[in-house]
């Protein structure tokens, strides 16, 4: 039998021949008996124990620069995230503490650990110099006076004619004398109690279709919820068309 050089640490050396180098196996089945005989290298030993040959130094991995987008195998299919939640439900995983309770030693004990390691108070008992007092103090006084001028400047920018809310100005109108709290009891009655576009009968108001206040007729009103009444204050040319046709 031919002598193969194998070191202490059961390493093959350098100058080593396989014995199948320079063979093609010809059918499936020796290429299931050599499987079948052939060990891993890694049987019989604990996880983690690696050999230091598998992943020397500048070692690059197979997923190195790829993405879902570029490689499938990187893909979870929903047969595989249906299978990895069914191990989850079984084994418990994110559960471990549910329906269990910390005993006072355990609380008492962890109490002591984080008095011990100061958690949370990591600042305690220093001091902050006082330029880096006045360069928070500063950045935070920027950052402040910063927000209020971008408020200014969207207030400015959407404000009056610019405001996509804005509609010949009827907003500024007021409401005529017969908009009173009987006609808006009447016409929330004749609809139902609900609010004519999502259906809920909470926090109802009564909206003028043609967005004229002072056009109170009983055809040109219609009950809503405050949360669809803010909905139909946009694209209102389209609103228009909807409720006069319902």
């Amino acid at each position: 039998m031919e002598n193969i050089n194998i070191n202490k640490s059961g390493q093959f050396m350098k100058g080593h021949k396989p014995w199948n180098k320079g063979t093609h196996i010809q059918s499936n089945d020796a290429l299931n008996d050599y499987v079948k005989s052939h060990g891993p290298w890694n049987r019989g030993l604990k996880t983690g124990i690696v050999p230091k040959h598998v992943f020397q130094k500048g070692h690059v991995p197979w997923n190195k620069g790829l993405s879902k987008k570029t490689d499938s195998r990187l893909h979870c299919t929903e047969e595989r995230r249906k299978k990895m939640k069914k191990i989850a439900k079984e084994k418990g995983f994110g559960k471990w503490m549910y329906g269990k309770k910390v005993s006072s030693e355990t609380k008492q004990k962890l109490r002591r650990i984080a008095k011990d390691k100061k958690f949370g108070v990591w600042m305690s008992g220093r001091s902050v110099p006082e330029d880096v007092r006045k360069k928070i103090s500063s950045s935070l006084k920027q950052k402040w006076e910063n927000s209020l001028e971008r408020k200014q400047k969207y207030k400015e920018m959407f404000s009056g004619e610019n405001s996509p809310t804005w509609f010949d100005g009827r907003s500024f109108e007021p409401y005529g004398s017969d908009f009173n709290d009987e006609l808006k009891a009447f016409i929330k009655q004749r609809d139902g109690g609900i609010c004519q576009l999502c259906g809920t009968d909470e926090d109802l108001v009564v909206h003028h279709i043609d967005y004229c206040k002072t056009n109170n007729d009983i055809t040109n009103v219609v009950t809503l919820c405050r949360s669809c009444n803010a909905v139909v204050n946009y694209n209102r040319r389209w609103w228009i068309e909807y409720f006069l046709e319902i």
